[in-house]
Parts: C-alpha cells; structure tokens; sequence
C-alpha cells in the first residue's frame, strides 16, 4: 500500500489471444470472444471483443482494437448505469 500510482494506458491495442467462451453464468448470452489486448504504449487488459462473429477461424492475428466504454445495462441502486470498457476491431481493421 502506499507504493502504486495511477498509469494512464492507451486507448488502442493489438488482439494477443482469445477465446471463444460457449457456457459462462445463467443470463450471459454465449459465445463470446473474451480477449487478452496489448495497449498501445504499454500494458495488457483482457476483456471482451465486442463486434465479431465468435468464429476463431474468422479473427485475425494481430487484430488492431480500440478499447471502448458502454453501458452493461446494469443499474446501482440510485439508478446509475454501469458502465465497463470492451474492445472492438479498430476503425478499418477487417472483422
């Protein structure tokens, strides 16, 4: 404690690996593509690929991405939406 400070990471990345998930938690629509992202200037996420057909002979190596934020269709208890970042194929990059 005491010892980390915020980074601020990039908004653009490369896909590194995927996976196609067909079964996960009741009300989480399968398949979908749960990805590890090298970012731009440094540092890994993992997160979901939104955008995609979840076919894995239909994604490219070294797929470009941007790293985007969109509701989840979640509310809090004030009625806030919850938000959380997604990738999705960078402007121009093939699907």
């Amino acid at each position: 404690r005491g010892t980390l400070e915020p980074v601020r990471l990039g908004s653009r990345g490369t896909l590194y690996n995927f996976t196609v998930v067909h079964r996960s938690y009741p009300g989480v629509k399968t398949p979908f593509v749960s990805a590890v992202v090298d970012l731009e200037g440094g540092g890994t996420l993992k997160g979901t690929l939104l955008d995609v057909d979840p076919d894995p002979t239909k994604l490219p190596a070294d797929l470009p991405v941007d790293l985007v934020f969109r509701d989840t269709g979640q509310k809090n208890p004030d009625g806030k939406p919850f938000l959380c970042y997604y990738f999705t194929p960078a402007q121009g990059a093939a699907s």
